[in-house]
């Protein structure tokens, strides 16, 4: 497994068991990482017109939600993550009307290595925990994005920007 998938694999895997085990004090701190994670998608969706998203904007039914289900919070971050990306790949323009669910290619590799190395950069920069000590190398980004699909590639830029906006916007 290459440093990058390993990277947001540990990314993901740490949200989620953030979620899964938190204590009754760390679940309200997990259900607000939950919130505002779902909000800024929701809104970001919106932006985009999205059709078929059936997700909403009101922070105080997603933080109930959580709290009476922090079990279950995971899951549903991960699924609203996927279907997230998936809005995003088909509602960005893609080279040569390529495929979100085919390959990406080397333009869109290329420009995903740039995008992610400021991206962790700038998490770092800021002292967002996830971003601190990680390597950042774009041959490292390139590999990883060589192996996946453009939805995969969309869905990783998508769910690090919000990764670093929502530490950025707790300070």
């Amino acid at each position: 497994m290459s440093a990058p998938t390993r990277n947001l694999t540990a990314l993901l895997v740490s949200t989620v068991i953030g979620l899964a085990v938190a204590s009754p004090a760390s679940a309200q701190t997990s259900c607000m990482d939950y919130t505002n994670d779902m909000v800024r998608m929701d809104r970001l969706v919106q932006q985009r017109r999205c059709e078929g998203w059936k997700g909403h904007s009101d922070f105080s039914r997603h933080f109930e939600w959580c709290i009476k289900n922090p079990d279950r919070a995971a899951e549903a971050l991960k699924g609203w993550h996927q279907a997230f990306g998936l809005c995003l790949s088909t509602h960005k323009a893609f080279p040569s009307g390529a495929d979100p669910s085919g390959p990406a290619d080397e333009k869109t590799c290329q420009d995903y290595a740039k995008t992610m190395t400021h991206i962790v950069a700038e998490g770092a920069a800021g002292g967002c925990v996830n971003y601190l000590g990680i390597r950042n190398s774009e041959d490292e980004h390139l590999s990883w994005c060589r192996t996946q699909t453009i939805a995969a590639v969309r869905s990783a830029i998508a769910f690090h920007e919000l990764k670093v906006d929502g530490c950025r916007s707790r300070r």
